[in-house]
């Protein structure tokens, strides 16, 4: 069962920043994680769209595989799945993968076709911009 997140609690997060003297201090960090999953899905959208329209025709064909989204650090510091910021990713539906120790977005352009080419250009451009907006993500894809 999933703890829902209060909405006001997506605006601010209170990330640990090391100091040169080796001191830890909190730092705000002001971001509104909806309107940048948003953002993301939307240029992700858009991204498999042109492609699969452009480059294949819209015709869906070989070679078959899957896209993902890799999402690592915000702000320089690895994300924990029990800080405000994780549970609340995790209210979007981005959970942290057990195996690899860090947050997966899987197809995160939702378009319906086999290509992997088409889903990767989606997981670039979703990973875009998250790292426009201080995450450290990178797409990761493989054939099927």
């Amino acid at each position: 069962m999933k703890k829902s997140v209060d909405f006001l609690d997506l605006l601010v997060y209170n990330i640990p920043m090391k100091m040169r003297n080796g001191v830890y201090t909190m730092k705000n960090v002001n971001i509104d994680l909806e309107m940048v999953i948003a953002e993301a899905t939307q240029a992700a959208k858009n991204a498999s769209a042109s492609y699969f329209t452009n480059e294949m025709n819209s015709e869906d064909s070989y070679p078959c595989g899957f896209a993902w989204v890799n999402i690592y650090k915000f702000e320089g510091e690895k994300i924990r799945a029990n800080s405000k910021l994780g549970k609340a990713m995790a209210s979007f539906g981005i959970e942290k993968s057990d195996y690899e120790k860090v947050f997966k977005v899987w197809n995160p352009s939702k378009i319906p076709a086999q290509n992997v080419d088409v889903k990767e250009v989606g997981a670039e451009a979703f990973a875009d911009v998250l790292t426009k907006y201080g995450f450290t993500a990178y797409a990761g894809s493989r054939l099927d």
